[in-house]
């Protein structure tokens, strides 16, 4: 069996964030099955910002999500707006903090 390891890239108002740590990611499009209803397609993913650089993202702020293919070009996966965000401090001691950046993006 291969191992995957995939390189992403999540940009967010144009800001690429490859230095923080992509700790969550989860994207819905569309339906399961012919009987469901067709829903909006959405991304929930969380970030670690363990160099504790400043975080500046706003409500409406566009998304986009990429993979890095075979070739070593990436590839969208998913484009949207930030629709809910939530910033905290998960761990604080004597060298610094460590901020959970929590994205659902429509």
């Amino acid at each position: 069996m291969t191992l995957f390891n995939p390189i992403w890239d999540v940009t967010i108002n144009g800001v690429h964030y490859t230095e923080f740590v992509l700790a969550n990611l989860s994207i819905q499009s569309g339906r399961n099955n012919i009987y469901e209803q067709a829903q909006a397609g959405y991304c929930n993913l969380t970030l670690y910002n363990v160099s504790q650089s400043q975080v500046n993202i706003n409500i409406n702020d566009s998304v986009g999500i990429s993979l890095q293919n075979s070739n070593g070009d990436f590839v969208p996966i998913f484009g949207g707006s930030v629709v809910d965000l939530a910033i905290e401090v998960v761990q604080a001691g004597n060298i610094g903090i460590t901020q959970s950046i929590n994205v659902i993006a429509l």
